[in-house]
């Protein structure tokens, strides 16, 4: 399966990583910052995303230019975007996060395979503005401590079932969480269409994958607070040159 071959590349990559940098000293640097932290808040309910590839689908576009589809997602009055930053499976690096940062305003999702505490922090350091937890690939009682430790922090918390959702309402709901619906299955990668429709009584939440036209875009709007869409205009080269 896809996600277990991801997840123990993630935990080979994270040992090396963690070697080269001290997290204690990370930590108090996220202390001395947190004080200055503003809290985020959505603005605008399209989320277009960047990525080069997924484990099916092996090239997205063969007119792939991150400055270009960042040029483009400003052009077209985007606020927000996520970016993937896993490397091997997604072509994505946590460089497009630190490079957006410096040339453009936009609020920044950071699409990986949170695993570790020390991808929390990095995240923080690179001014990531929400840090994606996929709640099935990690315990729940690690989720809790996460949120617990980093109040300051904003966390878009990917769900795939709905007595996940009832969890998170009686535990921890607050104003540093958002909810994400993936409409992909993580273990066949399968889309299925109207997941997003079981998830939206009384929840706001974040539509993800499966938004392949712009007829599919207005349905899902029905359904979804908010759209994170990636493939569709990736795929459409016309739109950057």
């Amino acid at each position: 399966m896809f996600i277990n071959k991801i997840l123990e590349n993630k935990k080979i990559e994270l040992k090396y990583r963690k070697f080269k940098i001290n997290i204690i000293n990370i930590f108090n640097i996220y202390l001395r910052k947190i004080k200055f932290k503003k809290i985020f808040t959505i603005n605008n309910n399209i989320i277009p995303e960047i990525k080069k590839f997924s484990p099916i689908k092996k090239n997205l576009s063969n007119k792939f230019n991150f400055l270009n589809l960042l040029n483009f997602y400003k052009k077209i009055g985007a606020k927000n975007l996520s970016i993937l930053s896993e490397q091997m499976f997604f072509g994505g690096n946590y460089l497009y996060i630190v490079i957006t940062k410096c040339l453009f305003n936009f609020k920044i999702i950071r699409k990986d395979f949170l695993i570790n505490e020390y991808q929390i922090l990095e995240s923080f350091i690179i001014n990531v503005d929400i840090i994606l937890i996929i709640t099935n690939i990690i315990n729940s009682k690690l989720i809790l401590n996460f949120i617990k430790k980093y109040k300051k922090i904003i966390f878009l918390l990917e769900i795939n079932k709905i007595k996940e959702i009832k969890f998170l309402n009686k535990k921890i709901m607050n104003n540093n969480l958002i909810i994400g619906v993936n409409n992909r299955n993580l273990i066949n990668f399968k889309i299925k269409k109207n997941k997003s429709i079981l998830f939206l009584k009384k929840n706001k939440i974040i539509s993800e994958s499966g938004i392949n036209s712009i007829f599919n875009m207005f349905k899902k709007k029905k359904y979804s607070n908010f759209l994170l869409i990636g493939e569709y205009f990736i795929k459409k080269n016309e739109y950057f040159y």
